[in-house]
């Protein structure tokens, strides 16, 4: 009976079946692996072949070794064909801040799993992010696997760390912001741009806290998105940094957000005195329908950091706390909540865009000055309405 050979081993899959696969050394540098071979024949078989090709030279006995850097080089130019710019230039940015200066300058087979593991705890000592940084550094690995360079994934064997306290802190500052305003504190903060800043910047604050829009989407709304008649808004664009961050402007975050949105007939009336300021501003008799709503000094879309110029002035004036421009956000669906309780969460997703619905339904487990009453009232009229029953039966 012929001896087996050694390199040729079984394995099981998660649903039990059996394979076999191989390992087999071209050069000094490089080892082929193959597997899911059905039976031992056939790996065998597969592994002679390889064997004989090694003798005859048939595969190159100096491959070069690749180095992670290089590797990472050759996969980003294919992921940039998957995703939208905006995306491409998050994850190099990620690679090049906390992936690379840790591991690229390394032969992808002279990575170990200790390096690795230094690798996400020292992530993980002030990143919240860090096990997406893992995930990304991981694919590097995943692609020389799949190249044959690479026999295992090194990311494979690590120890994901526990959160540290001090990104726990920094995650739980974020989550638990308060960063929303109530009616009250909304009208003030409105009332404010109204009386000290000009009609363009209390406009922009009127339509951001009205409809819900991301800043991205607001920058470069053109007056051909507004119809003034059957007031609506469609939202079909925005702005985003591309490859060496310039500012772009893309399609939507997601299919979700390519959506038309009504609008009250107040805010109507403020875009109508805000496009006659704007054509007396321009000088024209009619805006032009790619005209942007907000623009600049140059006529342009305004950059992502104006806005918060404006917003830190006006809540200072107003002696307000502080929140984000993605506050006003929060702050409308908030508020459509509390005005109706009863609205339909799926037609506040759809008006905001959000392409999971559990993140509308976590802006619903924002807590509101006056929720406990209204809990209070509904329990009362509760209370009263068995009061009435009883009395009823016991007559």
């Amino acid at each position: 009976m012929p001896k087996k050979i050694k390199a040729i081993r079984k394995y099981k899959l998660k649903s039990g079946r059996e394979k076999y696969e191989f390992s087999i050394r071209a050069n000094k540098n490089k080892i082929i692996h193959r597997r899911g071979f059905a039976t031992y024949d056939e790996a065998q078989l597969a592994y002679l072949n390889f064997k004989q090709q090694i003798i005859n030279g048939d595969i190159d006995a100096e491959l070069k070794r690749v180095k992670y850097n290089d590797l990472y080089e050759q996969w980003l130019k294919r992921y940039s064909n998957t995703v939208k710019e905006s995306t491409y230039n998050k994850t190099m940015n990620l690679f090049n801040l906390h992936i690379l200066p840790n591991i690229g300058d390394y032969y992808l087979n002279d990575i170990t799993v200790q390096q690795c593991q230094a690798a996400i705890d020292s992530w993980a000592e002030t990143l919240v992010d860090y096990k997406l940084i893992a995930t990304y550094a991981s694919k590097i690995f995943k692609e020389a696997q799949r190249f044959d360079l690479i026999i295992k994934n090194p990311f494979d064997k690590v120890t994901i760390p526990r959160t540290t306290k001090h990104v726990k802190m920094i995650y739980q500052k974020k989550q638990h912001r308060h960063n929303y305003y109530n009616r009250k504190q909304l009208n003030k903060f409105l009332d404010t741009a109204k009386k000290y800043m000009p009609t363009e910047v209390y406009t922009f604050f009127r339509l951001l806290a009205y409809t819900g829009l991301r800043r991205g989407e607001i920058l470069v709304l053109t007056w051909n998105d507004i119809d003034l008649i059957n007031k609506t808004l469609k939202v079909n664009k925005t702005l985003a940094y591309g490859v060496g961050n310039k500012r772009i402007i893309q399609t939507p975050k997601s299919q979700q957000s390519n959506r038309t949105i009504v609008l009250d007939n107040v805010t109507i009336e403020i875009l109508k005195k805000w496009q006659k300021i704007q054509k007396a501003m321009l000088q024209v008799k009619e805006i032009s329908a790619n005209q942007v709503v907000f623009q600049s000094p140059n006529n342009k879309a305004y950059t992502p950091d104006t806005p918060n110029v404006w917003l830190k002035r006006i809540i200072k004036l107003a002696d307000l706390p502080s929140i984000t421009l993605h506050g006003f956000r929060h702050t409308h669906a908030t508020l459509l909540y509390n005005e109706n309780p009863y609205i339909n969460p799926k037609d506040v997703q759809k008006r905001l865009g959000h392409a999971d619905f559990a993140v509308t339904m976590n802006i619903y487990e924002h807590a509101t000055d006056d929720s406990d009453s209204k809990i209070l009232k509904a329990i009362d009229k509760l209370n009263s309405e068995s009061d009435s029953d009883n009395n009823t039966s016991g007559r």
